[in-house]
Formats: structure tokens, C-alpha cells, sequence
């Protein structure tokens, strides 16, 4: 749910007309089977003999592979985007693919983003500012999972479009170790009660 964590406060403040996000996905995803198999891929990979692939399907050490539905199960794509527009609303513009990065922990993702007015970086920010999940890095390196494993948070660079008027790059790592399956189910219905969607449904 860091998507919607960033896109809900940022559409208030700044109206959206378009929404692009990339999301990888690290191992721990899978659990620790999934933390198990990239690490006997990476052995496997580095002394050429042969790897497991039942978590992945594939070998996903050194490698990213994109989102694909298991026979019977809708892609994680389409979850994803079930629990977005639950919180965004079904009408807000997002289109979202993920991938498979060859990380062991922490999300990463790059989300563009198209506004109805013309913006600066400082108004991205700012908008931004009163989420306290979200951290801003300004002025140094991009935060990158290996370096934010453990943390709390989503980590936040903004980095206007020069190519695209009134648009933005923002690239994100939220730690799943901390915010994981169980703090979005709790965000999840903190929105949904905000909204007032539940007492609508009652």
C-alpha cells in the first residue's frame, strides 16, 4: 500500500490527470522460502550447477523478471491494483506493472506522475511533507534497498520531468521487513473507515 500512501495526500494537494508505476518486488515477498531460494539460486548461479525454481518459476538470481499469473491465480498486478483503487478510488489514473528484482529485502519502485497544473519539485514536497511514513531525501544519493533493508518507512526522491510538462519522477524504497503484509491491512482499513466507505456499506 506505499502507493497509495503517496498518491492519496499528493492528488488532494496537487490534482493527478496520470499515474505511471514500476514496483520490484524482492524475495522476501515469497517469505522465507522465497529468501531461501534466491540464495541456493545465487550459489547455484556461481558454481554453474543447477538451481531451484520453485518459488519463482524461473531464476530470478542476477536477473528481473516481470509479473506472470500462476494457472487459477490473477497476477499480483491485479491485487495490487484492487488495493490501490480501494483507497484511491476506482476512477483515479494509475497504471502500475511489477517486476521480480534479484533483492533478498525492501521494495523499490519509480512512479510518474502527471499533473493538471504546471509544478516544481518543492510543491511535490510540500504536499508531501505532514506523511510521516514518508521521508524525503534530498540533495544525495537515491535510497536503494540494500541500504534501507530493516528501516522504517518509505524513503522518497522527487526528481521533476524536464521531458514531460507538469510531471514528475518519484523513486521510492518502502522496507516490507517493517511495513509488511499486516501494517497495510491495518492502513487499509484506517482508509476505509476515513473515507466513511464502511459506514456507506452498513
Amino acid at each position: 500500500l506505499f502507493l497509495s500512501t503517496l498518491l492519496a495526500p499528493l492528488s488532494r494537494a496537487l490534482p493527478v490527470t496520470e499515474a505511471v508505476a514500476f514496483v520490484m518486488q524482492p524475495a522476501s515477498d515469497k517469505g522465507e522460502a522465497g529468501i531461501e531460494e534466491l540464495y541456493r539460486q545465487t550459489v547455484g548461479v556461481l558454481n554453474f550447477t543447477e538451481v531451484p525454481q520453485e518459488q519463482f518459476g524461473g531464476v530470478l538470481a542476477f536477473n528481473v523478471m516481470p509479473d506472470s499469473p500462476a494457472e487459477g491465480i490473477p497476477a499480483s498486478e491485479e491485487l495490487v491494483a484492487r488495493e490501490a483503487a480501494a483507497i484511491l478510488g476506482r476512477n483515479f489514473p494509475l497504471t502500475l506493472r511489477l517486476l521480480r528484482a534479484p533483492v533478498f529485502h525492501c521494495h523499490a519502485f519509480y512512479v510518474w506522475v502527471r499533473f493538471a497544473q504546471s509544478i516544481e519539485a518543492g510543491m511535490v514536497r510540500r504536499a508531501l511533507a505532514f506523511e510521516k511514513r514518508l521521508d524525503i531525501v534530498e540533495g544525495k544519493a537515491a535510497p536503494t534497498p540494500a541500504q534501507l533493508a530493516g528501516a522504517e518507512g518509505t524513503h522518497l526522491q522527487i526528481r521533476p520531468d524536464a521531458a514531460v510538462p507538469h510531471s514528475a519522477w518519484l523513486w521510492g524504497a518502502p522496507a516490507n521487513l517493517t511495513d509488511g503484509r499486516a501494517r497495510s491491512a491495518v492502513l487499509l482499513a484506517e482508509a476505509l473507515q476515513a473515507s466513511g466507505a464502511w459506514a456507506r456499506k452498513s
